[in-house]
């Protein structure tokens, strides 16, 4: 026959554990005023500061002009804009490789909305990478020797100059349909409508700035500054959202 001890002892076995309040009388784990408070995202940070560089390189682009077309003008235009085009070689490596935590984030924040289109989105960004450091080491032969290796001949400077010209214009394409497919993936989500109006203005800009010789070099600075301006737009949006929800919003 069981004891009042034992009767005592089998419903302290069979009661549901539960967390212990803290002393201060606050349950375990963050309240709902803590859980609001915005995270500054790294990726986001990483974004906006990936087109603060771009938005140097479009004043560094201006300020170096349109490479000419005559040989011996291009070798003269080679010589007296090395300086500009050594700062120029810089903000874009550093540019591009912030790139890499920001298409993470961006894909992160919009997969929960509409992941077809932030999948195809990000991926045609990500796809850009690697292309633009290319470019950023055959433009690095404009202004750095190896080994003390110069460029000398005049059609070899014309060669790399079309390389990474020809180059940017595809890249420029790629960012084009990139920036609309994430622009579509944007509406209805926290980044707001001015961003993803900014968005499909920013792709025409893409479109139009991948033919510099066409525009003309105010067009193209125009359209470099809007690129920018839509990364760093998003950027600040990105890196001070709120912590993310189970559905994978804006974070």
């Amino acid at each position: 026959m069981a004891t009042e001890d034992d009767k005592a002892t089998l419903i302290r076995r069979r009661a549901p554990t539960r967390p212990v309040a803290r002393r201060s009388g606050m349950p375990n784990g963050p309240t709902v005023e803590q859980q609001s408070i915005p995270r500054l995202r790294p990726e986001g940070v990483s974004l906006a500061l990936s087109g603060v560089l771009f938005l140097a390189k479009a004043f560094l682009d201006n300020a170096v002009g349109e490479p000419p077309s005559g040989v011996a003008e291009l070798a003269a235009w080679r010589v007296a804009e090395k300086a500009t085009l050594a700062v120029t070689n810089e903000v874009l490596f550093f540019a591009v490789v912030l790139l890499i935590p920001a298409v993470i984030g961006l894909h992160r924040s919009l997969a929960g909305f509409d992941p077809r289109k932030a999948a195809w989105g990000c991926a045609l960004v990500a796809m850009t990478i690697p292309v633009m450091m290319g470019l950023t080491i055959v433009h690095g032969r404009l202004a750095f020797p190896v080994y003390d290796i110069d460029l000398s001949d005049p059609t070899l400077t014309q060669l790399v100059v079309s390389l990474y010209y020809g180059g940017q214009h595809a890249v420029a394409l790629l960012f084009c349909i990139a920036t609309v497919l994430l622009a579509l993936a944007m509406r209805r989500t926290p980044y707001g409508r001015t961003i993803v109006v900014l968005g499909w203005v920013t792709a025409v800009a893409d479109a139009a700035g991948g033919y510099p010789w066409l525009i003309g070099p105010t067009w193209t600075s125009a359209a470099e500054v809007l690129f920018a301006g839509w990364f760093v737009a998003v950027g600040i949006r990105l890196a001070g959202s709120p912590a993310a929800t189970s559905k994978g919003g804006v974070r």
